[in-house]
Parts: structure tokens; C-alpha cells; sequence
């Protein structure tokens, strides 16, 4: 059995809450009831860590070694990283080599999505 985990903005208090989808949560709504703040901003991990061993999720904005910048997304049924400036799914997160490293979200770091000299 593999982990399902996930991690939701919250707009209101501008913070991540994390948790897992265990099995026997068997009514996914009544279990995310409670967090009336998080609208659609549910990201689910990839099952992958960056470098420093931080798990990577949906959202994530990550370095290479090489220094380019490229996000998580999920699409056409699988996680994909996404060059942060042309916006086009490059490859499969599985492919991500170990010395990637996370520096930041698509919430606390917008700044990250941009070029250089381009306005927020």
C-alpha cells in the first residue's frame, strides 16, 4: 500500500496544512470538512524528496543543478515538471535526479515564476 498524502493552502491564515488519506476515511468530504478555508488549493505529494529529503509536492518550485527552475503540476494523469518560463510539462517527476532541491511554492514564492526584471 502506497502513502496518499496531501497538503492544502489555507487562503485565510496564508499556511499549509498536511495529512494523510487513510483507508478507512472511506467519505473523503466529511473527513476534509473541517478545514473550511481551503478551497480547491489541495496538492498531493509525489511520492518523491528532493535532495535534502524534503517530500515534494504539487506546487513545488525546484533548482536543478544547472540552475534551472521548474514546477510540479499533475497532468494527463501523472506528475510532470513544468519549466517555470515556457510553462510546457518537460518530463515525468520520476525522472527528477537527486540533486534537485525545493526552494519554494507556487503560494509563498510567486516571485520564483517569473523572469527576471518582469512585475509581480
Amino acid at each position: 500500500m502506497r502513502e496518499i498524502k496531501f497538503r492544502a493552502w489555507d487562503n485565510y491564515n496564508n499556511c499549509w496544512y498536511y495529512f494523510e488519506l487513510k483507508m478507512e476515511c472511506k467519505n473523503f468530504d466529511r473527513c476534509s470538512s473541517h478545514f473550511q478555508y481551503l478551497e480547491d488549493d489541495w496538492f498531493q505529494w509525489t511520492g518523491l524528496k528532493d535532495k535534502n529529503g524534503v517530500e515534494i509536492y504539487e506546487g513545488d518550485i525546484l533548482n536543478t543543478i544547472s540552475g534551472n527552475k521548474f514546477k510540479i503540476v499533475f497532468c494527463g494523469g501523472c506528475f510532470m515538471y513544468q519549466n517555470v518560463f515556457d510553462k510546457k510539462p518537460n518530463g515525468l517527476v520520476k525522472e527528477i535526479s537527486g540533486d534537485w532541491e525545493i526552494v519554494g511554492n507556487i503560494f509563498q514564492n510567486p516571485e520564483l515564476l517569473k523572469k527576471d526584471g518582469e512585475e509581480l
